[in-house]
């Protein structure tokens, strides 16, 4: 049983041994060799004098918190070693020097132990700076984006140690600020974004430094971006709605707009994404989001909507109506629409056209308020075409697709129609992918559209017209001459300009060339004419 004992005491003494470092007596023999491992502290203090060892009872104490730095410490007295003291260029006693180089560095604090240790954090670069209250804190933010906060009681709980301990190494750029003081009831730890001006607060239970360290950088993540090329992913497909912010960058104040994203942002934080469009750069998706370029800035969700056919996007633009025709961007009023979207109690607005009077051609003109009386009409089969106004391959198939429409306009039963995408809104149920796209919605069979996979070539749409309605009537009219549309125009335009420049040229080159022989020959006349003269003049 004793010997049970005997190795329980020296267990927990060499424990005890490694949390609280030796304080090393220094004399002549091992001043020298001591000084030399860096880094070191030393107090050189004199007994008996009673500020000497008030300070060095202190010292002694706050040494014990130093152990993670892996500093020797040691302790000279100057009575015994007046050599030693004098040799230092002492300026007080008792004057306790780090030595990281050669050149120490002096301690000039208060003569306390948490002096003592906010001094040797700042000579070790700790991150994790001590303060006594939150207004301290924040007159120290002013250089940093991220500031995780810890509000202690004091610094001997278990809490604080293991709060300093993640905050050793964080990310570079954040500051890690210990609030401690004693009138603090509660432990809490939280991070305060500058740039957002938002707070995250850590729920956890237990401090531990892999969590802590965790949930400091998942709260780090931005809370929006801006709308480019590296993010257009990332947006595109997630698995929470996305809110869209529209607007003219270089008309909106950015803190403002910064501000407003981001009190939405942390308030729907893992429920909903956030990014800002400028539209200027993405007039394609202002459009299919439904916002007019007049209601700038504006904004819209969009989200995965149930379909029986795959994943579909759907949008709900905050659109100008009865109840707000002025809508702005404005956070809470922002926070109000999301929050009716989660719950379900916003209605989904389908954008249309002005419904048409008069059909102007057998071409069929579906906007969003006919797509259900016209489309999705049961008795009749419908065959759209979905395009795009910005679309160049829509507006070169507009012309045969017409043509296809007059040689099935004999079908009472059988509709050509087309549907602008960007000017309205189709049941998100339906996924219509790339534009132009081509589906055929059979009678009596709606819930089952067939896509037509070619679009470039009249005769292969005709078979699949007739695969699937073998009765349709095609009567085979004449191609007429297709009209040149504006840039086939203007290509034709530089090609005659290019033939005619080319035909000038070569005549000039051609004219150049005959007047070159020209003044060959009259040259070659001229020498002849001197040589006979040479000659007349010799018989002469």
């Amino acid at each position: 049983m004793m010997f049970e004992v005997f190795i329980v005491f020296l267990f927990f003494q060499n424990s005890f041994s490694l949390i609280i470092p030796k304080i090393h007596e220094l004399s002549k023999k091992n001043y020298k060799s001591f000084k030399s491992e860096l880094p070191v502290a030393i107090l050189y203090h004199v007994p008996g004098d009673e500020d000497s060892d008030s300070f060095r009872k202190i010292f002694q104490k706050a040494m014990r918190e130093t152990a993670r730095y892996g500093m020797k410490i040691g302790e000279v007295d100057c009575v015994e070693n007046t050599k030693i003291c004098q040799k230092a260029n002492l300026e007080n006693l008792p004057e306790l020097r780090i030595y990281l180089k050669k050149i120490p560095s002096v301690y000039e604090g208060n003569k306390t132990e948490e002096g003592i240790l906010d001094w040797v954090d700042e000579k070790f670069l700790r991150r994790v700076r001590i303060f006594n209250s939150r207004e301290e804190v924040d007159e120290a933010i002013s250089f940093f984006e991220h500031i995780i906060i810890g509000y202690f009681p004091s610094r001997n709980c278990s809490d604080f140690k293991s709060f300093i301990t993640a905050g050793d190494s964080p990310v570079f750029g954040d500051l890690w600020a210990a609030v401690v003081n004693s009138t603090i009831n509660k432990t809490r730890i939280e991070i305060f974004h500058k740039i957002y001006e938002t707070v995250d607060v850590y729920d956890k239970n237990e401090i531990e430094k892999e969590k802590l360290a965790s949930w400091v950088e998942e709260a780090k993540q931005p809370l929006f971006e801006q709308l480019g090329w590296g993010n257009t992913k990332k947006y595109g497909s997630p698995d929470v709605p996305v809110g869209y912010y529209f607007c003219k960058m270089n008309y909106m104040e950015p803190d403002w707009l910064n501000r407003q994203v981001a009190k939405v942002a942390h308030h729907f934080k893992g429920k909903m994404l956030f990014v800002i469009v400028d539209h200027t750069e993405n007039p394609k998706l202002t459009e299919t989001m439904g916002i007019a370029v007049e209601n700038m800035p504006g904004f819209a969700i969009e989200d995965w909507y149930p379909s029986p056919f795959g994943k579909a996007r759907a949008h709900w633009a905050h659109a100008p109506n009865d109840e707000n025709p002025r809508p702005s961007i404005e956070a809470d009023e922002i926070i109000e629409f999301c929050q009716k979207y989660l719950d379900g109690k916003l209605q989904m607005n389908l954008r249309s056209e002005p419904i048409p009077t008069v059909q102007e051609s057998n071409v069929t003109k579906v906007v969003g308020d006919t797509f259900k009386s016209i489309v999705l009409d049961e008795t009749k089969d419908v065959f759209i075409r979905f395009h795009a106004n910005w679309c160049d391959k829509c507006k070169k198939m507009a012309f045969d697709y017409e043509h296809l429409a007059n040689e099935t306009a004999s079908n009472p039963n059988f509709v050509v129609a087309d549907f602008d995408a960007t000017a309205n809104d189709y049941p998100p149920e339906y996924i219509i992918g790339s534009f132009p796209s081509l589906f055929l919605f059979p009678a009596k069979n709606k819930s089952n559209p067939i896509k037509c996979e070619t679009f470039n070539y009249p005769e292969r749409i005709k078979k699949f017209l007739l695969r699937h309605i073998p009765d349709l009537v095609i009567d085979e009219q004449p191609l007429p001459e297709r009209p040149l549309d504006e840039e086939e125009k203007k290509k034709k335009e530089e090609e005659e300009k290019s033939r005619k420049y080319k035909e000038e040229r070569a005549e000039k080159k051609a004219q150049r060339r005959e007047e070159l022989k020209q003044r060959e020959e009259d040259r070659r006349l001229l020498e002849e004419a001197r040589k006979a003269a040479k000659e007349r003049e010799k018989e002469l």
